[in-house]
């Protein structure tokens, strides 16, 4: 603690009778000047009091390090936002409301199909006892039973796809689709086997050859097969022919000939010359030796 002292001295040499203060300010620790102010013989030394001041910092200092070292006591007016976990439940849930199906049914009502296969989806890994439930509905319905199969032959009958696929599984029931004027086989059929394992097994390979035709399977609830669209043959001729458009009937034939001969040898053309006056009607037509010719062709045109 700083100390003031205020100290009163006489003028000498005839100065004015005039006090005049000093203010000396201690700054000095308080161990020191306690120890400067003990009167008498144990009064301690300057040296005595500058050993014992920094013994008295250091011990400060330790003591300090010492209450920082202790944990904090956590502020219990702080408040301690609880996490949710597994036995977390809301306040408005009720336990008595879960014994009721209605409660149930209108609970589960809005929920997505996503969401509901995920929740029986993790239920039956859970609880083991609830697959027992889950296959028996899955054995009973047609829709993991019945498989679909297309690109059979003309001459597939009924009696066919039951021979071929009862490798697989006891089969219920049997389709081959014919056509009703002419009792040939559409090329597809139905085979509903009477438990989901033979459809399952019959699906691991699905392309198979029955007859002499390759033909594919599928379950029957995935729906119809995309129509691939067909593929045009273009033939190699096709390919090395090019048609040019816009000719005026002022070009000279031979110098159009000379132009696009450039590109390759030319097998037939210019083709659309009228013959009786032997100007062009407006377009004409070159077939190059080559497809690479005709594409080169083709790109001078442009």
């Amino acid at each position: 603690m700083a100390k003031k002292r205020k100290l009163e001295a006489k003028p000498e040499n005839g100065a004015s009778s005039e006090d005049f203060e000093e203010e000396l300010v201690d700054e000095e620790p308080a161990a020191t000047t306690l120890l400067s102010e003990a009167p008498g013989e144990g009064s301690a030394s300057p040296e005595n009091e500058q050993h014992l001041t920094e013994r008295s910092l250091t011990e400060e200092y330790s003591v300090t390090q010492v209450i920082e070292s202790v944990d904090p006591v956590p502020d219990s007016s702080v408040a301690v936002e609880a996490v949710p976990g597994d036995d977390f439940t809301g306040e408005d849930d009720d336990d008595e409301e879960y014994n009721d199906p209605d409660f149930l049914h209108k609970l589960l009502e809005p929920f997505t199909k996503e969401q509901l296969v995920e929740l029986l989806r993790n239920a039956v890994l859970k609880y083991p006892d609830l697959r027992l439930a889950i296959r028996q509905i899955a054995d009973t319905d047609p829709v993991h039973r019945k498989i679909f199969v297309h690109g059979l032959a003309w001459n597939t009958t009924a009696e066919t796809l039951k021979t071929y696929f009862g490798q697989y599984g006891e089969i219920e029931d049997c389709n081959a689709v014919v056509d009703k004027i002419t009792g040939k086989s559409k090329g597809y059929g139905f085979i509903l086997f009477k438990h989901r394992s033979g459809a399952r097994r019959a699906l691991e390979e699905p392309q198979k050859k029955i007859g002499n035709r390759m033909a594919a399977c599928q379950l029957a609830s995935i729906g119809p097969v995309p129509v691939q669209p067909p593929v045009m043959h273009v033939s190699e001729y096709t390919q090395r022919k090019i048609y040019v458009s816009n000719v005026g009937v002022e070009l000279d034939p031979q110098k159009v000939l000379q132009f696009f001969s450039k590109f390759g040898e030319i097998e037939e053309g210019p083709l659309g010359v009228d013959k009786a006056t032997g100007k062009f009607k407006g377009f004409c037509l070159f077939v190059y030796k080559s497809i690479e010719s005709a594409k080169e062709g083709f790109g001078g045109t442009a």
